[in-house]
């Protein structure tokens, strides 16, 4: 007789007991090579062993059975929001076969001590349902089919032991037409074929039955009793045959309309309980040194799946009971010498991408951060992969360096993470490749100026190329403040230039600033950075002191503060200008200027000036008008007969400047001969003219002649009267015999003024 790894099936079968083992969300999955099969403890109730049945299409449910902590056995499912008990019917134990179509189906113990198949919606608040039997005591599901219809076996009264294949739709449990006298059980499904076996009166022989459309197909055997244990939406059909020997068992797939024998491991026996729309077939065979070992056969080879695991894990793994069809492969094994359910999960492409796949968050946000501020890293792990698969364990490491911290995360995928300062570690909620993936938004402080980067990693990964990703960014710092200059008077400009450590982005850099005496020296609050630059200059305009005063300005950014001391001085002279510094006795005038070191204060400023050339004429004081620096004055002078030299100096608030002032006689302007050239032995007439009008008395100007043999003034002098400006005299010239040049003279107060004169023959 071929076994039923789900439970006994014979008239007196009941819920097979057989511990079952499915932790997963609370193990990790290791990491996985190209060529190993991740493989995760499915976990128990409590006590130390489990059995694990059935896997959803994608991976996101399995299902089987554990041991509590009482010691009682229940059915469980595992999966995306972890290991659940399902309970039972009222009474102690109950065991899970199979998942499919949101429901989880098997058998559980009522409360009078009967065994009854049940449905357990995986969505929604609804609990464990009753399905009731076909008339007897007992009844079991052993599958679902993708449109919700349950199979599996039921007595159909109270006197009769016998079991009959059902089929549960729309609520009602009914029979499925096929009777060869003895049991018939439904073991698998899949729209529109439901699949199992049915035996002849007393259970003498059994054959592997496919049905559909209200009728049932017997399908070829080896030679002796079969059993058809699953079927996908294909019409692949896969369970076990005995041989000829009627003792010797193997797996089958039927397909095509023909049975084809998958072998063994090299023992005598092997049996297939599931396959995927893909045709990934998986069961329980003997090995060639004895022991039964779970294999994946695909595309013509059976592999142990021992082989197919990391060295070293643990583990024995005995019977795969299910495969999903993105390959993921529920089973049962010996996890050091415990009997524990166990769940596969082919090499997977997991990929790390900066940026939300789920909310669209940009990442690594804001660049050129100031310190002190946060950085937003969101990190998305995605499964990419084409097969419908659900990744668990998986783990996720972030490490950051450089001046920066992590100080929170969040997660809207139910990920676990645990934060140090520079390391995040996340342990991932399932990964559903046929969604948005796991997202993650880190938030990072930076802690002071420069450069600094975060690389995630992942585990469980086939594709090392995209199993990582790392980030750049930078902190930006007040660097320097300057002021220039840092000493000066109320009134006066000091240029301040505020220089940060790096350009600052996106947006401008706000530092702020602050003055310790707002009333002598005001500075603005904050003042922006453009974020095309790392610097900006601003003006300072202290206010007029009477005594030097310190003012300490002080600008901040980025958690760094820099102080300079702005010394506010009184005003002093800066300079006196006479312009120009020798003027012409009687007529001539100089324009002052003095210069203070910044404004006037109220009522002005009053300078004093001094003078020892008895000659000029210098006002006793002048007065720089309230908030100017500069005031103007005029130095006239006295008529003199010689030069008078001396000094002019301005005194104020501490500080002086002299000048040399000199006050010389006037001097003739101009001399003009016409006409020139003269003919010899003509009269010339002479003009000149002097830099300002005589005074009184007259100016007695000398004349002369450099030759005069060839032409001489006609006088030796002319007197200018007082008030006049000129004066005129005559050149007579001789005869000669060559052309002749002679310089004619005109001098006042010892200062002589040159024409030339060519005398023609």
């Amino acid at each position: 007789m071929v076994s039923c790894s789900r439970g006994s099936t014979t008239r007196r079968a009941r819920v097979a007991l057989i511990i079952v083992a499915v932790a997963l969300c609370s193990a990790r999955v290791p990491t996985q090579s190209s060529a190993h099969y991740a493989i995760a403890d499915l976990g128990t109730l409590g006590g130390p062993a489990s059995v694990g049945y059935g896997i959803s299409e994608f991976g996101s449910a399995m299902a089987g059975q554990s041991q509590t902590s009482t010691g009682a056995s229940h059915a469980f499912v595992q999966g995306r929001a972890g290991l659940k008990d399902l309970g039972t019917l009222g009474g102690p134990q109950s065991a899970a076969f199979a998942v499919g179509a949101g429901l989880i189906v098997g058998q559980a113990d009522t409360a009078d001590g009967h065994h009854h198949a049940f449905s357990y919606p995986m969505f929604g608040s609804g609990g464990m349902v009753d399905l009731g039997t076909l008339g007897g005591a007992w009844s079991a599901a052993y599958g679902v089919s993708d449109d919700g219809t349950i199979v599996g076996a039921s007595q159909t009264t109270t006197t009769d032991t016998r079991l009959r294949a059902f089929a549960y739709r729309d609520g009602a449990m009914s029979p499925l037409a096929v009777d060869l006298g003895g049991d018939s059980v439904a073991r698998g499904a899949a729209t529109p074929l439901i699949v199992g076996y049915a035996c002849t009166s007393s259970n003498a022989s059994c054959r592997a039955f496919s049905y559909q459309n209200g009728a049932a197909t017997m399908l070829d055997s080896f030679g002796g009793d079969s059993v058809a244990n699953g079927v996908n939406v294909n019409g692949q059909i896969v369970g076990a045959s005995a041989l000829g020997d009627h003792t010797t068992r193997h797996a089958f797939l039927f397909t095509n309309g023909a049975m084809n024998d998958l072998g063994t491991l090299g023992g005598p026996n092997s049996e297939a309980f599931d396959i995927n729309t893909r045709g990934d077939v998986v069961g329980t065979s003997d090995a060639a040194g004895g022991g039964a070992r779970a294999f994946l056969w695909r595309n013509g080879v059976m592999t142990d799946l021992n082989t197919l695991i990391a060295d070293g894990s643990g583990w024995i793994l005995q019977t795969a009971s299910a495969v999903s069809d993105g390959g993921q492969i529920v089973g049962t094994g010996l996890l050091n010498g415990t009997s524990r359910g166990f769940l596969l999960t082919p090499p997977v492409n997991l990929a790390l991408f900066a940026g939300g796949t789920i909310s669209q968050l940009d990442s690594n946000l804001p660049r050129g951060a100031e310190v002190g501020r946060t950085i937003t890293f969101v990190i998305s792990a995605l499964a990419a992969t084409d097969d419908g698969v659900t990744v668990y364990g998986a783990r996720m490491t972030d490490t950051l360096t450089g001046p920066a911290e992590y100080v929170s995360y969040s997660s809207q995928t139910g990920d676990t993470c645990s934060v140090t300062p520079s390391v995040l570690t996340c342990d991932l909620a399932p990964i559903d490749s046929t969604g948005l993936g796991n997202e993650i938004v880190v938030k990072a402080r930076t802690t002071a100026a420069g450069h600094f980067s975060h690389t995630a990693q992942i585990s469980s990964d086939s594709n090392a190329s995209n199993a990582s990703i790392s980030e750049t960014n930078w902190a930006v710092a007040l660097s320097t403040l300057t002021l220039t200059p840092s000493t000066l008077a109320g009134g006066k400009a000091s240029s301040a230039r505020v220089t940060l450590t790096d350009i600052a982005g996106p947006g401008d850099a706000l530092v702020r600033l602050s003055s310790s005496r707002p009333d002598v020296a005001p500075v603005p609050s904050t003042i922006d950075v453009p974020s095309t630059t790392t610097s900006r200059a601003f003006n300072i305009i202290p206010k007029v002191v009477a005594q030097s005063t310190p003012v300490e300005i002080s600008a901040t950014y980025g958690l760094v503060t820099v102080k300079q001391t702005l010394t506010v001085v009184p005003p002093v002279l800066t300079q006196l200008s006479l312009t120009p510094t020798t003027v012409v006795g009687g007529c001539g005038t100089s324009a002052g200027k003095i210069v203070l070191s910044g404004s006037a204060p109220d009522g002005g400023a009053t300078v004093p000036l001094s003078n020892t050339n008895s000659m000029a004429i210098v006002p006793a004081t002048v007065t720089v008008p309230a908030g100017a620096s500069t005031v103007a004055f005029t130095v006239r002078s006295k008529t003199v007969t010689t030069p008078a030299v001396g000094s002019i100096t301005a005194a104020y608030g501490g500080a002086s400047k002299t000048l040399t002032f000199t006050v010389r006689p006037i001097r003739v302007k101009t001399l003009v001969l016409s006409p020139n050239p003269a003919a010899g032995g003509t009269t010339v007439s002479a003009t000149f003219t002097l830099e300002c009008a005589a005074p009184a008395g007259g100016i007695v100007v000398s004349l002369s002649s450099s030759n005069t043999a060839v032409a001489a003034p006609t006088v030796s002098s002319v007197t200018v009267p007082a008030g006049a400006t000129s004066g005129s005299f005559s050149v007579r010239t001789s005869h000669i015999a060559t052309s002749t040049n002679v310089s004619i003279y005109a001098t006042a107060y010892g200062v002589r003024k040159i024409a030339a004169l060519t005398v023609n023959p």
